[in-house]
């Protein structure tokens, strides 16, 4: 019988609630693209904490940093449902197409901002904490840009109740920077911390400049090193992450 065009796979991070599911991610993709098949995959375990970058910020910026390296289909995340930590309970679902090469990508035009997008979301929590993240962020971004818009989130899904943010920044060259910020329990977070922190985090990501944000620095230096030799890849950053460093230097 003839196997099936795409692979279906459960991670073994789905017996685990507590995995976070970015980490795994960002080791999948780049064996992903050069598979036989499109790959299938569905992850559970933790969408958003304190520690990785968050699985809303990954979902946005990653299929448009693949595009620069001619992959067009693009990756899809659908988030099925959203886990915070510790305890986790999220479910991800992913698709990664396959490429023969990655292109060389140039980029080395930021571009301006012109947008800012995002989400304030809440799990097991009152819905109104995601309206104070929202006007918190709101509140700072506006002395700089009017183009705003986040979305709230309100679940009751998961296992831990908590909540965070996720914002991203457009420019006229279609560059993408992002910020994240969450719930901490040990420094007791307010929700209007938690929004301000993430709307600085990307005003400073923004004041840096660069073709792409510190948190996904390493994933783009990666794909650089697996493009065509045919032509030298080129990328401007703002500051170079630690990560980034032992990046290059392996």
């Amino acid at each position: 019988r003839r196997p099936p065009r795409s692979t279906h796979c459960i991670s073994s991070a789905a017996s685990d609630v507590y995995k976070r599911q970015v980490y795994y991610l960002e080791g999948v993709l780049p064996i992903a693209l050069f598979g036989k098949e499109p790959l299938e995959l569905e992850l559970a375990g933790v969408t958003n904490d304190s520690l990785d970058v968050s699985i809303d910020s990954f979902k946005v910026v990653v299929p448009t940093l693949l595009k620069q390296f001619g992959v067009e289909e693009g990756v899809v995340i659908e988030i099925v449902q959203r886990g915070l930590e510790p305890l986790g309970g999220g479910r991800v679902r992913v698709k990664i197409p396959t490429v023969k090469t990655l292109e060389a990508a140039s980029m080395t035009e930021e571009g301006k901002v012109k947008r800012i997008r995002g989400v304030a979301y809440a799990c097991k929590t009152s819905p109104q904490l995601c309206n104070r993240i929202f006007e918190t962020m709101r509140g700072v971004f506006i002395d700089y840009i009017p183009d705003v818009w986040i979305h709230t989130d309100h679940s009751k899904a998961g296992l831990s109740p908590g909540y965070g943010c996720s914002v991203v920044a457009e420019t006229t060259t279609g560059t993408l920077l992002s910020a994240d910020s969450f719930f901490s329990k040990a420094q007791e977070s307010t929700p209007e911390n938690v929004g301000k922190e993430c709307a600085l985090r990307l005003l400073d990501e923004t004041l840096f400049g660069g073709c792409v944000d510190s948190s996904f620095q390493p994933i783009a230096i990666f794909l650089m090193s697996l493009s065509s030799n045919n032509h030298v890849a080129s990328l401007k950053v703002g500051r170079v992450t630690k990560y980034s460093y032992y990046l290059i230097n392996v």
